[in-house]
């Protein structure tokens, strides 16, 4: 009974009521739709909402950074970017050039030697550090016994890595950016996917699928980022959890050859209900950001990963499965080059 009481006690401690989560998201959105419009005001003004009623993911940190610059409020830009400081995000992030004007204010060359010490580190980093130190051994097992073990073996650790991450999960609620610091590819590439995603992936991909319960807690309470829910989704039997046109993720365009399909008007009416449920846009604000993405403007980091796979395939039964899953042809397309270019 004790242990009920203080699961209930920890959980409890990083829920955001349902309301305020509902209006970050839709501030969220409407704020990317605003930089679709290159409206940066009204963006400005969305960001400033969403980070009032819910502690901000480091992905809507980054484009408000990018649209206070835009309207040369760098007080602004500089309280967002302390945010990603103290997530121990690193200096040299910011020296990609589409932060130029910011890193050349007055303010930013002040902030620099205020807050960092000799070597360039932030001095005010507030994640747990320890919880992250655990986080980096649970991920470390996992890689190497998947890359090294037998099937009996690899069965063993994954039981002691999911009684771990259970134990973590039932402490700290979700073990998000803010509690664990963000993790970067290299100096220039914010990491959408931390390392307990990737064990999260590989659990679910086990078959353990009673974590969906408290995955789809985690988003419902803020405390997870949807899109992080419509990658482990594929997985579950959970049809609620099918968030794009095909089975995967959240496909909005399946390029299959030289052909570009996207949902029939069947499969969005269901997906968008699904989408609404956990805080994700429709399908039609999601094209319009991919578009933006791929054709205008790649430096804000939109909702839109996941959404836009290609396939080269000559079998014409991988093209009845998906327009069977509820895929339409949209176009067609000159020759078999991605579409959506990287």
């Amino acid at each position: 009974m004790k242990k009920k009481i203080f699961f209930l006690f920890i959980s409890f401690a990083f829920v955001y009521p349902n309301d305020k989560v509902e209006v970050y998201f839709e501030s969220i959105n409407n704020a990317e739709l605003a930089i679709v419009n290159q409206e940066f005001s009204n963006a400005h003004a969305q960001y400033k909402k969403a980070f009032g009623s819910h502690t901000p993911f480091s992905y809507d940190i980054h484009n408000a950074i990018l649209v206070a610059q835009e309207l040369n409020d760098f007080k602004t830009a500089i309280i967002y970017s302390k945010i990603l400081f103290q997530r121990d995000i690193t200096s040299n992030f910011f020296n990609q050039s589409k932060f130029s004007k910011l890193i050349q204010s007055h303010l930013w060359k002040k902030m620099m030697l205020s807050d960092f010490d000799s070597n360039h580190e932030y001095i005010k980093t507030n994640f747990n550090k320890e919880l992250r130190k655990k986080i980096e051994v649970l991920i470390e097992m996992d890689q190497k016994f998947r890359i090294n073990s037998n099937r009996d073996s690899l069965i063993v650790y994954d039981s002691l890595i999911r009684q771990e991450t259970n134990l973590l999960l039932d402490k700290y609620g979700f073990l998000s950016e803010a509690k664990t610091g963000v993790w970067q590819r290299n100096d220039t590439t914010l990491s959408f996917s931390h390392p307990i995603d990737v064990i999260l992936l590989h659990q679910v991909k086990n078959g353990h699928k009673e974590l969906f319960t408290k995955l789809k807690y985690f988003v419902k309470t803020g405390q997870m980022h949807p899109l992080k829910l419509a990658e482990l989704g594929y997985w579950s039997d959970d049809k609620s959890l099918q968030f794009g046109c095909s089975d995967i993720n959240q496909t909005v365009f399946y390029q299959i050859n030289d052909e570009l399909y996207t949902c029939n008007d069947e499969r969005v009416e269901k997906i968008n209900d699904n989408r609404k449920q956990y805080f994700l846009e429709s399908l039609e604000d999601l094209k319009k950001k991919i578009f933006f993405y791929y054709f205008r403007d790649k430096r804000f980091k939109l909702n839109i990963s996941y959404s836009t796979p290609y396939l080269t395939t000559q079998n014409e039964e991988t093209k009845r499965y998906y327009i069977k899953l509820g895929l339409k042809l949209m176009k067609k397309l000159p020759n078999n080059d991605a579409y959506f270019k990287q």
